[in-house]
């Protein structure tokens, strides 16, 4: 059996001290070293299979170097930008010499408080959470009283950097209403509605709420309820309540869902109804995932840019910072190019838009 890796094992094969090594690894900060070096080492250590002695760092009252990611597996089945979220968030703190661990939230305060125990008692230094869990302010408190950080990206917590919807949605039904007119839908399944309703509030201000909800919207039933494969439920329901809403109204031609996974049940209804998307009827999701991306039909979406934002996230957990930070998501709207079967990305600006840019 061979022996573990040691500093000295990794200074050999990098020509450098051992301290220099030990400085790196624990990213010091009298750590000099240049960027090259840096990551020389610790490519070194990750090929050597370097492994740190957490329990000695925890009984000597030294930094462990890790982190938790913490999410709700239903959140990482549904929602493909969380997969991608903790991937990039994984692959930032391993760049800061940070090892993660990865735990899923439940559906039970206590359990969730038990699991962050745990970590904090593996010595566990800051936390990422992914949406606000049952229990969440129990857990901030726990962790807080332990000396830890916790930062999330929802606005529950105290330290958050939070995504808002409302500026991409609207975006996103000006579109479609310009397209379709009142002949629009939107498909939620949330309850509470999301926040994107607020922007059809915002577009449809001619009605009441009551009356936005009976005639423009048609509700998914919500992912709580799969107990089975996700992306075949998602489908199965855009499928259905797009149906749905066509037989209430075969005049429907804007359709917008709350996820990218209802919406590409809604395009096989819509397809297989004889409706050609983006030239009668036009059809936008939510999450801009990849089979919404690579669609051959012109489907519009909203992207959170996570590979973007995750480096914000690591440094406020690295440094300790408080952070009450709002960004907003960002829309994608495609359409054919005129004459063509190509799909494009298009630059949209509504009508108000212009009318208050002119002025």
């Amino acid at each position: 059996m061979s022996r573990p890796c040691s500093l000295k094992d990794i200074a050999q094969e990098c020509g450098v001290s051992v301290s220099t090594v030990s400085q790196i690894l624990k990213n010091s900060p009298r750590d000099y070293s240049s960027e090259q070096t840096r990551a020389k080492v610790r490519e070194t250590a990750r090929k050597l299979g370097y492994r740190r002695n957490y329990g000695y760092r925890l009984m000597r009252g030294q930094k462990t170097m890790t982190v938790a990611i913490m999410a709700s597996m239903e959140h990482m089945r549904s929602e493909e930008h969380v997969s991608k979220l903790v991937i990039e968030l994984m692959s930032c703190f391993d760049h800061h010499g940070y090892a993660s661990y990865f735990n899923t939230f439940v559906y039970d305060a206590q359990e969730n408080l038990n699991k962050v125990r745990d970590l904090l008692a593996r010595g566990v230094e800051c936390f990422v959470a992914v949406g606000a869990p049952v229990g969440h302010k129990e857990l901030e408190r726990e962790i807080e009283e332990q000396g830890g950080y916790l930062i999330s990206t929802s606005r529950e917590f105290r330290n958050h950097i939070f995504m808002s919807d409302l500026s991409a949605s609207r975006r996103i039904v000006c579109y479609l209403y310009e397209r379709a007119g009142e002949n629009f839908c939107f498909f939620p399944c949330s309850n509470p509605l999301p926040g994107r309703f607020a922007a059809l509030k915002e577009v449809f201000k001619h009605l009441s709420q009551e009356e936005l909800l009976r005639r423009h919207t048609c509700r998914c039933i919500s992912y709580k309820e799969c107990r089975g494969n996700y992306p075949d439920f998602a489908f199965r329901e855009g499928y259905a309540a797009t149906e749905k809403a066509c037989g209430m109204n075969p005049r429907l031609r804007g359709f917008f869902y709350e996820n990218d996974g209802f919406a590409l049940g809604g395009i096989a209804y819509l397809v297989q109804s004889g409706r050609q998307i983006g030239r009668d009827v036009w059809v936008a999701g939510y999450n801009n995932d990849s089979a919404i991306r690579n669609a051959p039909y012109p489907v519009s979406s909203v992207d959170h840019d996570w590979e973007h934002h995750a480096p914000l996230f690591v440094e406020k957990a690295l440094k300790n910072e408080p952070c009450q930070t709002v960004l907003d998501t960002t829309a994608h709207i495609r359409e054919y190019i005129p004459g063509t079967n190509r799909i494009h990305e298009i630059d949209f600006v509504s009508s108000e838009e212009e009318y208050e840019s002119s002025k």
